[in-house]
């Protein structure tokens, strides 16, 4: 058995009543899921009820009689909450995809892929190599140019600023830098946002800012405004490219580098920004430029705020405790809610006795909860009243335990009932046993009430209909309570298509039964009271094993194989 595990998230197994089962963690299982296996004490044994832990290749036995083993895993990843190198998908990559026209060969694409929207809260950089810069004698112009082309966020202009009231013409964005380094040394001495001739663009009064810069932890809330400038929305109709220009007269006789930053947000994404035809030139001397095809003289560098222990929240100023390994930062973009991971495991057990609870089968009645979550319905249910859904016996057995699960708001009840009742008007009660009872004696209603019914419930044959109804069992007001209000307990409800249809496992209806030994007639609402949905109950039905006589004579439980 396997299953896919979200960080934080847990898988339980059960194996209903094994005797002698011995439980394996594949040699391969994810060493981020842990594995524990719960067994049950034994009624038959002196064997107590134990916890253990597996790890992967691992084996353990568990003997004695009949016992209930559960195997709990959990993905306790401790990256789970946080985006490290080895999460981090290339963005920078050589394409022909979208360059057509001016475009020549392949063009540098930050990107997803084809279609794809470009990854959220990403701060990544196209650098080039470091290279000298020649002097820029008279007549002599140094300058960056290439092709550009970009399908980013639309231009946002809300009145909103970045930095130290920068006005902000958007979020998402592309700036061109130059890194500044010194004659003898690979030390980086300065930064600096390069503005192209015909600028970035701005928002109809001149905003020009980017919000995804301000985030990125590259610059300081003091930063000048050009550190947040850069291009965003659409390069033109149709993906037009353009041509774009920068003077390097300021950086003659500088040893540099340039790059292309991309940063993002974590909201409305297009398809990237591309650039092709990179060259730096002195007087038509070229001192740089991309090479063909699969060009490596580009490298990219992920930007990653990394938070170090005992720096203070932005807004909150609450402290962080612990710091986490340069390259690490929270995933703030849910980029990894989707990964999973797994642990196989199997289990084998011996062949149970007749006698034994592990020869009959089982089966589970009811239905979890499951809705839209835009079409959440919730019902209140009266003393008096009594919700009640059709369940069919899957074979000839009774119930053993059932779940009913309440939302925790309730007013002036202190018990909740279960009552197994006819599938045939007036519904009375199955073999005229009476309903149980599990107890809410708080303000707040615990949420999940389980009825252990330990053999005495109705046997039934195979394919019968009956009621499972659940009720208040006892009203009693509370000093939260206000005064004069109905009192009521909450259930969440869940789709089933067949609420409506009678005679089939899932009608439901609400009643009011007859009072035992009274003559106040049974009434209804009649099938579907909530249009498509029925309560939230979770049965286990147990099978009744036919007596037969053995080689020796003597009486005992027929074995049927689960």
């Amino acid at each position: 058995a396997k299953a896919d595990i979200h960080y934080g998230g847990a898988a339980v197994f059960r194996l209903a009543m094994p005797e002698g089962a011995t439980i394996s963690l594949a040699a391969d299982a994810d060493t981020k899921i842990r594995t524990k296996v719960l067994a049950s004490g034994s009624a038959s044994s002196d064997h107590k009820a134990e916890v253990r832990e597996l790890t992967p290749g691992q084996s353990m036995s568990f003997e004695g009689g009949a016992r209930d083993i559960y195997v709990v895993q959990v993905n306790v990843d401790p990256e789970g909450e946080f985006f490290g190198p080895h999460d981090r998908a290339q963005l920078w990559r050589r394409s022909s995809y979208r360059c057509a026209g001016p475009c020549e060969g392949k063009a540098w694409w930050a990107g997803s892929g084809p279609g794809k929207e470009y990854p959220e809260n990403q701060h990544s950089a196209l650098r080039s190599p470091i290279f000298t810069l020649p002097a820029a004698d008279a007549g002599v112009e140094l300058a960056l140019s290439f092709r550009a082309m970009w399908d980013l966020e639309a231009m946002t202009v809300d009145g909103s600023s970045v930095g130290t009231g920068c006005p902000s013409k958007g979020y998402d964005g592309v700036q061109v830098r130059m890194h500044v380094y010194g004659a003898d040394s690979d030390v980086q001495d300065s930064v600096e946002v390069l503005t192209p001739s015909s600028g970035y663009g701005g928002g109809p009064a001149a905003e020009s800012g980017l919000q995804a810069f301000g985030s990125s932890g590259l610059y300081t809330q003091s930063s000048p405004c050009s550190s947040f400038e850069g291009w965003t929305g659409s390069s033109g109709d149709d993906h037009a490219w353009t041509q774009q220009h920068f003077s390097l007269a300021a950086f003659a006789w500088k040893r540099v580098r340039f790059e292309f930053l991309f940063a993002s947000d974590g909201s409305d994404a297009g398809e990237g920004f591309w650039v092709n035809g990179i060259k730096v030139e002195a007087g038509g001397v070229t001192v740089f430029a991309e090479g063909d095809g699969e060009d490596t003289s580009m490298t990219e560098i992920a930007f990653v705020k990394t938070v170090s222990a005992g720096s203070v929240g932005k807004y909150d100023r609450v402290p962080v405790v612990a710091g986490v390994p340069e390259g690490y930062e929270s995933d703030k973009g849910l980029q990894k809610v989707a990964q999973t991971r797994s642990a196989a495991w199997s289990a084998t057990w011996a062949t149970p006795s007749r006698n034994s609870d592990a020869a009959k089968r089982r089966a589970h009645l009811g239905w979890s909860y499951s809705a839209p979550i835009m079409e959440v319905k919730t019902a209140l249910l009266h003393p008096g009243q009594e919700a009640c859904v059709t369940l069919q016996a899957p074979f000839k057995g009774s119930l053993d335990t059932a779940t009913l699960f309440l939302l925790v708001d309730k007013m002036g009840v202190s018990a909740v009932s279960l009552a197994l009742r006819s599938a045939i008007a007036p519904h009375m009660l199955l073999g005229g046993n009476k309903a149980l009872i599990s107890d809410s004696p708080g303000i707040a209603d615990p949420g999940t009430h389980r009825f252990k019914f330990n053999g005495k419930g109705q046997e039934l044959e195979e394919g019968e209909l009956f009621l499972a109804c659940a009720g208040v069992g006892k009203v009693k007001t509370l000093p939260a309570d206000n005064v004069g209000t109905l009192p009521f307990l909450h259930l969440p409800l869940t789709n089933v298509t067949t609420a409506g249809k009678e005679g089939s496992p899932g009608a439901t209806m609400l009643i009011v039964p007859p009072a035992l030994g009274k003559a106040r007639a049974f009434q209804t609402t009649g099938l579907d009271p909530w249009s498509g949905h029925t309560f939230v109950l979770r049965a286990e039905f147990v099978e009744v094993l036919a007596q037969d006589t053995g080689a020796d004579g003597r009486s005992g439980s027929g074995f049927l194989a689960p």
